[in-house]
């Protein structure tokens, strides 16, 4: 479904597991409302299997922003807004579905040694305006390194581009 609508309306929510589930929903959009905000607060937020999601915009996230932890997002997944992470003020893991972990462990994100540094490197090659590791640089794109947000995983957290 192309439009936005509720968390809970375009994806299974768990209360107990704090987790909103929205694999292979098919979303083009992020969903924008949150309903049950006064019963719960989401921790982790799954976007794996849904090929038409491309872009995390500015305020993408708003309705979960001050709970949500863990952020799982789809291997197409090519621009995230700095004004999409930023404002997550609880914000603590970035992952792609391509990282081996989350096969393992089915998002419990118990992130550690050669897995840890797959996920890391196939974050980097997906977006075209963030890096993951002090090491990378921005490709096909002339950009200089602009603002960082420092998150437990990745490690070096993530590096936006800056066109200036």
């Amino acid at each position: 479904s192309s439009r936005r609508g509720d968390f809970c309306t375009q994806c299974t929510c768990s209360e107990s597991e704090r987790l909103i589930d929205c694999r292979g929903q098919d979303l083009v959009l992020i969903p924008k409302t949150f309903s049950f905000r006064q019963l719960w607060t989401p921790r982790v937020l799954d976007l794996r299997n849904n090929p038409r999601l491309a872009v995390l915009g500015t305020d993408a996230l708003a309705a979960i922003s001050d709970s949500l932890e863990e952020l799982i997002l789809p291997r197409s997944m090519r621009h995230i807004a700095l004004g999409g992470v930023n404002n997550l003020t609880a914000l603590k893991v970035i992952l792609f579905e391509e990282d081996p972990a989350l096969d393992q462990k089915n998002a419990d994100l118990e992130v550690e040694g050669t897995a840890a540094l797959t996920a890391t490197r196939s974050m980097s090659h997906t977006l075209n305006n963030a890096i993951a590791r002090s090491s990378d640089f921005f490709g096909d794109v002339c950009c200089s390194r602009g603002h960082h947000v420092d998150l437990q995983w990745p490690p070096d957290g993530l590096t936006f581009c800056d066109m200036a």
